[in-house]
């Protein structure tokens, strides 16, 4: 089995954040939240989808 990944460069510096730099806006959000209550998402099952612009949930 050859290795696919080896031609990528390791790379020792941080990766840029894919997080946004405000907090989302109602008007933003609220179509992902109608989109899961309308009939659109009835074949969405065992998904985990966050409409938090990146930024990690932390307990």
């Amino acid at each position: 089995m050859s290795n696919i990944y080896r031609d990528v460069p390791l790379s020792s510096e941080k990766s840029v954040s894919p997080r946004l730099p405000r907090p989302g806006q109602p008007n933003e959000v609220a179509p992902f939240y109608l989109f899961l209550a309308c009939t659109d998402s009835s074949y969405i099952t065992g998904q985990v989808l966050h409409p938090n612009g990146g930024e990690p949930v932390s307990s």
